[in-house]
């Protein structure tokens, strides 16, 4: 069935609005492993600029995909205009964190990275589920209120896996005028907000600039509390399904599914069984946790049964219902996993 790849192929030279399927692409975009930059880069110049930092990529990465996808729309018209703003990217023991920004035609879209799959990563995919704002979800409104200004009236929020999380975040702690001038949120299999955020007032008031897109086994975005999910069909199946380059398009949409029974079953074990824990024991707990891998925060960290048989025995240590819980959405995760063998 038809991907984004072949959206971008039949579409390149055609000049109708940004739809949803443009918002995936620039929020892939922001996973290029490229350097910081001031100032602006039309699309030939960012193309160029890219290329440069291509080598070494692991195959099947998003990154790698990214540069699929950036050549899809190299001597494209519809993008042609396109300009791309200050790309920041932050690794260290607290935090890794990537944006950059594109204005094209009247629009400004600020794209948030996802997880790198370094381990300070993997650390702040759990601080989402028992801190508020995290270190990160600061310095993606901090990037946001600096990359903006009065002129920007129409700015669109995007971001895959975490970097969707991000830009729901950046919404939800902005002021009114930067508020007011934010049109749409669009999270792509992004995890959602804690419980405490989720039934506030100001979550009320912002949900309905907020589009979720998951695939329909989603195992990330349909992690935490959210609503209103918009299911979409993959090529693929468990894990994969995650890589929104495999998610089904038709014209300009994506080809709309149901959320599976496992789906909604790691849904449930990541918020109805976390509301009676308090965020303080959890944080006491999973910091502890994080200590005991004995990594650098900034390594890579691709984990292995290895790791997860000693995240198994290093529970044992920590609060004996928060480790119930750990055990609970880990067991979530691995069914699904284990069924689409």
């Amino acid at each position: 069935m038809y991907t984004i790849y072949d959206y971008l192929e039949f579409y390149k030279n055609k000049n109708s609005d940004l739809n949803d399927i443009d918002y995936l692409l620039f929020s892939i975009l922001s996973y290029l492993p490229i350097k910081e930059y001031d100032g602006k880069k039309n699309l030939k110049e960012f193309i160029g600029y890219s290329l440069k930092f291509k080598n070494n990529i692991k195959k099947g990465s998003m990154a790698e995909k990214a540069y699929e996808l950036l050549d899809k729309i190299n001597n494209s018209s519809r993008y042609s205009n396109l300009k791309v703003y200050n790309p920041v990217f932050i690794k260290n023991d607290n935090t890794q964190f990537g944006a950059l920004t594109f204005r094209i035609k009247n629009k400004t879209i600020i794209s948030y990275k996802g997880t790198d799959g370094s381990y300070i990563g993997w650390i702040e995919n759990f601080r989402i589920g028992y801190k508020f704002p995290t270190y990160t979800q600061e310095l993606a409104l901090k990037y946001l209120e600096d990359n903006t200004n009065l002129f920007d009236r129409n700015i669109y929020l995007v971001g895959h896996s975490k970097g969707g999380n991000l830009a729901i975040s950046s919404l939800y702690l902005s002021d009114n005028n930067l508020y007011n001038r934010i049109k749409k949120v669009y999270n792509f299999d992004g995890p959602g907000l804690r419980y405490k955020e989720f039934t506030s007032d100001r979550f009320n008031q912002i949900n309905f600039k907020i589009n979720n897109y998951v695939p329909s086994g989603s195992m990330v975005g349909v992690l935490m509390d959210n609503k209103d999910y918009n299911v979409i069909k993959s090529n693929e199946l468990a894990w994969k399904e995650h890589y929104p380059t495999s998610w089904q398009v038709f014209g300009e949409f994506f080809i709309p599914s149901a959320l599976s029974a496992a789906s909604k079953k790691i849904h449930d074990s990541s918020t109805k069984n976390i509301r009676h824990l308090e965020y303080e024991k959890m944080e006491n707990a999973f910091e502890q946790l994080y200590t005991t891998f004995g990594k650098e925060y900034d390594s890579s960290f691709r984990p292995n049964l290895n790791d997860l048989k000693r995240f198994y025995s290093n529970m044992k240590s920590i609060d004996p219902e928060i480790a119930k819980y750990l055990e609970k959405v880990l067991n979530s995760l691995l069914n699904i996993k284990e069924k689409n063998k």
